[in-house]
């Protein structure tokens, strides 16, 4: 993005923005260190009920941060739980029990049967011939900020929901780092909406006119537009006619909403901040909205086509969500079910285009499609960040926290496909990011954590995540990306870690398959380890840890501790026959359980300035681990390791046929007879292509298949 907004958590001098600017295209530390200094100053002046009129102060010590939408086109973000306090630190709205501890049967006001005084009018928990209610004071105002992020505009909302008996003036103000007025509003207390926006025009970013008519519109023979002016966008509300799936197979949807963006100004270029939605919340006006979601929310896939009816090659940021019914924080409103697809188009003057915006579901082209995008988890968690991918509907298939904000895992739900549009059982987890503990011992945590979704699907999706250690002396970058396909799920993976100092460790761990924080269902048989065609390893599992720390349950006496693989690649590692719910077949029960495996197609390092060919592995109980040898604990600066890897779900040999049933996938019937880990073994010796590209073609992958253009962007 060109614009960077930092929101100052800790509620350090009682406000939130700190700092506002341009990034020009800047790291995120570069970013923080060269934004202009920016102080954002929320004041009431407010007269409560017979009291003198007092000025109050927004205060964020009890901030809960939400994250609503996250992207490459738009961020999203509430910071919640605000309260206006005077300058004593008292609120004048505050929730408090009744002194007395006074019993009650009902509330002020509501009869005679033991009512609580006008003082403490609400009556908390009273059961009818079981106990008594306790009388209290509720404070039930709620106050919020909004910040939305655009490519070239930041739009930052100050609301509330204000039932008390106060009346006054909310006032805001931005000011720079030289205390000079940079943008103010003011609004009501009562249903506060005191909307600020920044755009960048030019070379020039300041303040707009948020009543400012736009020189852009957009319209929709399909669906209802509306421009939201404190926010600069258009939304698209898709028709109730348009499908959703409930949990069964659902097919192959591709359901289109024409839009026409107009450029009216002839002489300069402006900005289409645009999103299609399904319930979506609006900020203001109303339309009609779209219907409830449907399956179809856990694998949308949304594009943009041309007027030829082709992908126009624009890419649609996906935010999504479907939690509720948390108190972990207030959530403004932005919990339940709803998606979004989200699009930044700048236009030429005096120009029109006609687009489309095109949904697929479960299958794209007669395929399974594919599907990687953000999902708020506003309503379950504050904890940030999360994404999920699914192979066509019916349920997830693997989840990402990259920030390991719940769990420190960074692979969180696994999920098997049988291709019957249900949710499957969790298998999950795993674990990209670098597990670094210093020579004393310590967890040296990632910081600077950047996630990026470049591609969305339905064919084919790419993501990227990069770090770097909090010493600031190991970097890291991590490839994501998945693709239709009709027999099972299967992620690609890319892990570099690159030492930029030298480093000295007690303990470090590359890549792991079952995280020891995050680790559900997972009790294989056994592991099959090879290279090739060719078994090294047979291991029964002797040992449960699932998430246990425990000596006995991580690298334990006997087991493989940081041993080098034999044989020259691609390596494949099979957890076979789990027997979670071993039970539990798919006939009596959709919530079944799969298999697990892992193929390393490529593998280089350098360590202590030896170059590796072959990767170093642990067994930890029940869970599989890259590092390096047991006898090397330091890196030099330069020093590296990467690694290609395939992350495989694959169905337990019991729900089998019914995946073939369900697919009709020639690879399913052609690994039918072979064992669990032949399975796994099939698709590292047939994952092999050679894959040549000519005028200008560059090969940036041969499996999967990953080329870029060549002259004339031809490939």
């Amino acid at each position: 993005g060109t614009l960077g907004i930092v929101l100052d958590v800790g509620g350090v001098g009682s406000t939130l923005v700190r700092q506002l600017g341009a990034t020009d295209h800047r790291s995120l530390k570069d970013v923080y260190a060269n934004l202009p200094g920016a102080a954002l100053s929320v004041t009431a002046d407010l007269t409560c009920g017979s009291s003198a009129p007092t000025t109050y102060t927004l205060s964020s010590s009890s901030t809960q941060l939400g994250l609503v939408r996250a992207g490459h086109t738009v961020v999203q973000v509430t910071a919640s739980g605000l309260q206006f306090i005077d300058s004593s630190g008292l609120g004048y709205c505050t929730t408090e029990d009744e002194p007395t501890n006074q019993n009650c049967a009902m509330s002020f006001g509501e009869g005679s049967n033991n009512p609580c005084p006008e003082s403490h009018p609400s009556c908390i928990g009273f059961v009818s011939g079981s106990s008594w209610g306790k009388c209290r004071k509720e404070c039930k105002d709620e106050f919020w900020v909004e910040v939305d992020v655009w490519a070239d505009s930041v739009a930052l909302n100050v609301k509330g929901t204000a039932v008390s008996v106060c009346t006054g003036t909310v006032n805001v103000q931005v000011d720079d780092e030289s205390e000079n007025s940079i943008a103010s509003a003011s609004g009501d207390i009562a249903n506060l909406n005191v909307p600020l926006r920044f755009e960048r025009r030019g070379s020039i970013f300041g303040s707009v006119d948020v009543t400012a008519a736009s020189s852009v519109s957009v319209t929709s023979t399909v669906g209802t537009v509306l421009f939201q002016p404190s926010l600069g966008d258009f939304l698209v509300e898709v028709p109730t006619s348009t499908p959703k799936c409930s949990y069964s197979k659902c097919g192959e949807i591709l359901y289109k909403i024409p839009v026409t963006l107009s450029n009216q100004d002839i002489m300069n270029s402006h900005p289409v901040r645009l999103t299609l939605s399904r319930k979506f919340p609006i900020r203001e006006g109303s339309i009609s909205r779209g219907g409830n979601t449907g399956a179809e929310i856990t694998g949308l896939s949304i594009m943009l086509f041309d007027d030829s009816g082709q992908p126009s090659g624009i890419p649609v940021q996906i935010s999504k969500n479907w939690h509720s019914g948390s108190n972990a924080a207030y959530w403004a409103g932005w919990d339940g079910s709803w998606w979004s697809g989200n699009v930044y188009v700048n236009l030429p003057p005096d120009t029109s285009i006609s687009l489309s915006f095109a949904l697929s579901y479960e299958k794209y082209g007669g395929v399974p499609g594919w599907s990687h995008a953000q999902l708020s988890i506003v309503g379950y968690s504050d904890r940030w960040l999360w994404e999920e991918a699914a192979l066509g509907t019916g349920g997830e298939n693997i989840c990402f926290d990259p920030l390991g904000s719940h769990t420190r895992a960074t692979i969180t739900d696994v999920r098997v496909k049988l291709f019957d549009g249900s949710w499957k059982e969790n298998v999950g987890g795993g674990d990209f990011s670098l597990l670094y503990f210093d020579e004393t011992g310590r967890m040296i945590y990632p910081k600077s954590v950047e996630s990026t979704i470049w591609s969305s699907g339905p064919c084919f999706s790419n993501s990227t995540i990069t770090s770097v250690t909090d010493d600031e002396k190991v970097t890291s970058r991590v490839e994501v990306s998945g693709s239709r396909t009709n027999d099972f799920v299967r992620v690609f993976l890319k892990v570099r870690h690159e030492a930029i100092e030298d480093v000295s460790f007690s303990r470090l761990s590359f890549f792991q398959v079952a995280a020891e924080t995050y680790n559900y269902n997972n009790l294989p048989e056994e592991y099959v380890v090879g290279s090739g065609s060719t078994v090294s390893d047979t291991i029964a599992r002797t040992c449960t840890g699932v998430t246990s720390k425990a000596s006995d349950k991580m690298y334990y006496e006997g087991g493989i501790y940081r041993e080098e693989m034999t044989g020259d690649g691609p390596w494949f590692l099979s957890m076979g026959k789990n027997q979670a719910d071993a039970d539990v077949a798919y006939v009596d029960n959709a919530m079944v359980v799969g298999d697990r495996g892992l193929v390393v197609r490529e593998f280089k390092a350098k360590i202590g300035g030896v170059e590796l060919t072959r990767p170093s592995w642990s067994l930890l109980c029940d869970k599989i681990e890259f590092g390096t040898t047991a006898s090397v604990n330091t890196m030099k600066k330069g020093d590296y390791w990467e690694a290609k890897m395939e992350f495989l779900v694959l169905p337990r040999q019991v729900d089998y046929g019914t995946a073939q049933e369900n697919s009709d996938s020639a690879s399913l019937d052609d690994l039918a007879t072979m064992s669990e880990w032949q399975r796994v073994r099939e698709q590292a010796t047939r994952g092999s292509l050679k894959v040549t590209g000519g005028d200008g073609v560059v090969v940036e992958s041969e499996y999967p298949i990953r080329v870029k253009g060549g002259a004339g962007g031809q490939v």
